[in-house]
């Protein structure tokens, strides 16, 4: 066997197998050599950090954004230890006991006292803080230990709560507005008077609204707000619920709770409002109106009596104010005649005749004229008392 090999300055000449073996082997050897040579390894090292820039290319904006993160997690990890709790606990204990517990603490007595419980012996302390925030609770001063739910009652208990709530306000540097949902359940008059006290006078200085189902705190209230001398804005507004729906709101207080000239000027109104029923001589529905409107009248001559009487005894209140028995001086014994008459006048258009009577219902005008009277009547006895004085 003879191989055959070109060579483009020899031309065609024979080789042995074994030469060309050898040929095959010495050349694969240079290959083997030269792959492990230094030269070959910086080849490829240069072409792998070529292709690397290349990757990094469409990955830099992301490896420059994760070094700025690693950066920023350094940073926090050094810090890290300062923020340890504890030590923000200490130090917001130490500057609440510093800035705002002997403040809070005499407010506290403040509020303890406007509302009339400073004889319960409570006072305000500091306990530890927790995560960062001072913590107070209400104790009695010489019995630390005892639960305050279990001593006090329940309006007692809430007296306390209210107390600790305008406490609180105090510290807080904003004039936002309260809400406050039936305050004074549980409570007693001298107390009910007490809060309708200290609530009116927060309202010189913010909005304060208050919902209530208590008729006789309604009347603290209102009352609180005409003794005062910087009175507030006052605004009466009635909820209720239907059927199938709540919160009906209306524009006015509930009848018992109105003055008479605020009674009368709605009486006017509906009477305005329902005189077509007479003129169309539809009596059914005239019949009704005569009631509904007799039956207020009558209702409002005792709230007027109410107002006349008021400067000493006043609804639902055990005081009796005798420094406005003056005032009572201003009535004659006209005032009383008329009064009686007009409130007889009211009660027999209630009431039904007899059928051979078959006495015709009165007209819008007659009903007019008996809401002027009240109105009057009403009108005249303040005059007289307003200008009423001890001699």
């Amino acid at each position: 066997a003879v191989g055959l090999v070109l060579c483009p300055e020899r031309g065609l000449f024979r080789l042995s197998l074994a030469d060309q073996a050898k040929k095959i082997e010495d050349h694969a050897k240079a290959l083997s050599d030269e792959a492990n040579s230094p030269a070959r390894a910086e080849l490829i090292r240069e072409k792998s950090e070529l292709t690397d820039r290349q990757w990094l290319k469409t990955m830099k904006a992301d490896v420059l954004a994760e070094i700025e993160r690693k950066k920023k997690i350094s940073i926090l990890e050094k810090y890290l230890p300062l923020t340890n709790s504890n030590n923000i606990t200490k130090k917001s204990t130490e500057i609440a006991r510093i800035l705002v517990t002997d403040a809070l603490r005499e407010k506290f007595s403040k509020e303890v006292d406007s509302f009339q419980i400073s004889d319960l012996s409570v006072e305000l302390q500091q306990q530890n803080s927790t995560q960062g925030v001072p913590r107070f609770k209400v104790a009695f001063k010489k019995n630390k230990k005892a639960v305050l739910g279990k001593v006090l009652s329940e309006g007692e208990n809430r007296c306390v709560a209210l107390a600790a709530f305008m406490a609180e306000l105090f510290t807080a540097n904003n004039r936002s507005s309260i809400i406050l949902d039936d305050p004074v359940s549980s409570l007693d008059h001298m107390h009910r008077e007490a809060v309708a006290k200290r609530l009116v006078a927060e309202a010189a200085c913010r909005q304060v609204v208050i919902f209530t189902h208590d008729l006789a705190f309604l009347f603290e209230l209102t009352r609180a707000a005409e003794d005062i001398q910087q009175k507030p804005s006052v605004n009466i507004c009635s909820i209720n619920r239907g059927i199938d729906r709540a919160g009906i709101c209306q524009n006015h207080p509930p009848f018992k709770a109105r003055k008479v000239g605020e009674i009368t000027e709605s009486l006017r109104k509906q009477l305005k409002n329902e005189r077509y029923n007479f003129e169309k001589g539809d009596n059914d529905s005239w019949r009704k109106t005569v009631k509904s409107i007799s039956g207020d009248i009558r209702d409002t001559w005792e709230i007027a009596v109410e107002e006349v009487v008021g400067h000493v005894i006043r609804r639902l209140s055990n005081e009796v104010k005798t420094a406005g028995l003056v005032k009572l001086t201003a009535i004659k014994a006209t005032d009383c005649e008329i009064m009686r008459e007009g409130f007889k006048r009211c009660s027999e258009l209630q009431h039904s005749a007899a059928i051979e009577l078959n006495r015709p219902l009165p007209a819008p005008e007659k009903l007019e004229e008996e809401i002027n009277i009240l109105e009057k009547w009403a009108e005249d006895i303040r005059k007289r008392q307003n200008s009423t004085k001890l001699n």
